[in-house]
């Protein structure tokens, strides 16, 4: 195989966009593309590019800074860029193994029938300490599955760790966008595996780092997050919706509606107090839609945690 691989990494943060990059041009598999976009960063993202000399990197500076407020237009904006016959999204602090993509093309050569590949995932800290690994999947599961292992936690994704052929990625129209980009990751690839099912290597090859600067790390657009998380379960419904396996499609509706009701209050326990009580006025509309025996546990919680803070 001697397919074109485009990689790209949407660069914000300088922390560790040098093991980023590194990973990428160490690869064992050589015949890639490596897009750098740096979408406005004020930090010094063009002295961290400039520094390796590599020929098979392309870089990019974005006028404005468009993350901030669509993160995936972002993504899509750098899938534009991309000219090979693979893509992958690396997000500028995680870390690709050596192996990642030799791993991820020969799953591609074995499954020429499937678009998605994607493999297990190591979790470190800021100081590069382990701290879990994805579970393991099937090496092929149908897309319905792949929500079901997803609603109960049975499976964890980043953006990372996926490979798509390029065309396919196109043909769906990119990524989806989300507010904030909150389950953006999650049903993006459940809308591009639905029908094809995906692939997935048992090898721990991806590096997600969790460094308390990531959107999944702040505790902070809560409300954004809420109507994000209250789009992504209308936009389940319309995946299920045809769905022939009724089963299948009550019993993830159920667990859906459960892990919501447990993520609500998970964001109100975390919200500051402004915005819980704004949430609190608003639970009734519509793109909120918050019951409020989850405010009663939050407030409980919240108190708890007040009481404990002044002692």
């Amino acid at each position: 195989m001697n397919q074109l691989v485009s990689v790209v990494i949407p660069a914000y943060k300088s922390a560790y966009l040098f093991d980023a990059i590194s990973s990428v041009l160490s690869q064992t598999y050589k015949n890639l593309e490596l897009i750098i976009v740096n979408d406005a960063s004020p930090e010094d993202i063009t002295s961290i590019v400039e520094s390796f000399n590599d020929p098979r990197i392309r870089y990019y500076i974005n006028e404005r800074n468009i993350g901030a407020l669509d993160l995936v237009k972002n993504w899509n904006l750098c899938l534009s860029y991309a000219q090979g016959d693979f893509f992958c999204l690396l997000c500028d602090d995680d870390m690709m193994s050596e192996t990642f993509l030799e791993e991820l093309l020969g799953l591609s050569t074995k499954y020429p029938q499937n678009s998605v590949f994607r493999c297990r995932v190591k979790v470190i800290d800021k100081l590069g300490k382990m701290i879990r690994i994805y579970p393991s999947s099937p090496e092929w599961i149908s897309g319905i599955d792949y929500m079901l292992h997803l609603v109960n936690g049975w499976q964890h994704q980043t953006i990372s760790e996926f490979l798509y052929r390029r065309d396919y990625l196109l043909s769906k129209g990119g990524f989806v966008s989300f507010p904030k980009a909150w389950c953006a990751d999650w049903f993006s690839i459940l809308n591009l595996v639905w029908r094809q099912g995906l692939v997935t290597s048992s090898k721990i090859l991806m590096t997600f780092r969790d460094s308390g600067i990531n959107i999944s790390s702040e505790k902070k657009y809560i409300r954004e997050k809420i109507i994000a998380q209250n789009i992504f379960t209308e936009r389940l419904k319309g995946l299920l919706k045809n769905e022939v396996n009724r089963e299948m499609s009550d019993i993830i509706n159920q667990v859906r509606d459960e892990r919501v009701n447990k993520i609500y209050f998970e964001y109100l326990g975390q919200s500051s107090w402004i915005d819980f009580l704004f949430l609190l006025i608003n639970h009734n509309k519509k793109e909120y839609n918050i019951p409020l025996r989850c405010f009663v546990k939050a407030f409980m919680r919240k108190l708890s945690f007040t009481k404990s803070y002044k002692k």
